[in-house]
């Protein structure tokens, strides 16, 4: 059964005290603190593969909102990142402005439309977009807060990364409802945590 994560009551406390205020600094933890047991997630034959904490249950990835579904997971909070692919119009062999814009524009905000769609977000309250591309890939971070009809809060934070000269898009989504900023350091080493696999 899919999840309807529409119907999930959430406080509004935590729209502006969200994972876009938290995860859009790149905050490093204390080398003193001990890091978190994690697990792993590999996507072979796309060549990706991502550390999550162990906290974190994977759940069916039938029962994940959106298409492509590869990896669905929960927090402890009952937040939800889920991981997926959208196969790209054309290659993208390099990086420009021009394409990162066009991508953004055409691609990632088709994939959001999804999420923003199922979540009912009626009211855009703040979005943030960062160009986090590297030598190997673009990689579109976007976080937004929202309202839905009756005042439920959300925060969506987004990583996607298109490999160069790949023909797909990988998404890392995160929604989140219930004490994000619980989850929101968290979520940052998932998504800083993505790796390609070398070819």
């Amino acid at each position: 059964m899919k999840c309807d994560l529409s119907r999930v009551r959430l406080p509004l406390t935590i729209i502006l005290v969200s994972a876009i205020a938290v995860t859009g600094a790149n905050s490093q933890p204390s080398r003193q603190k001990e890091q978190p047991a994690t697990e792993s997630f590999t996507d072979a034959a796309l060549g990706y593969s991502i550390r999550y904490p162990a906290t974190w249950k994977r759940e069916s990835t039938e029962s994940a909102p959106g298409p492509g579904v590869r990896l669905f997971l929960a927090t402890p909070q009952r937040n939800y990142m889920v991981v997926s692919v959208y196969p790209m119009p054309t290659r993208v062999k390099r990086y420009s402005s021009a394409s990162f814009e066009r991508i953004g524009n055409d691609d990632v905000n088709k994939v959001l439309e999804v999420y923003k769609r199922l979540l009912k977000f009626e009211q855009i309250l703040r979005e943030q977009h960062e160009d986090r591309s590297n030598d190997q890939s673009m990689v579109f971070w976007q976080g937004t807060s929202a309202l839905n009809p009756v005042g439920n809060g959300w925060a969506l934070v987004s990583q996607h990364v298109v490999r160069y000269d790949s023909h797909v898009m990988i998404n890392m989504i995160f929604i989140g409802g219930k004490n994000v900023e619980k989850d929101g350091a968290d979520m940052d080493r998932v998504m800083s945590s993505f790796s390609l696999i070398v070819r």
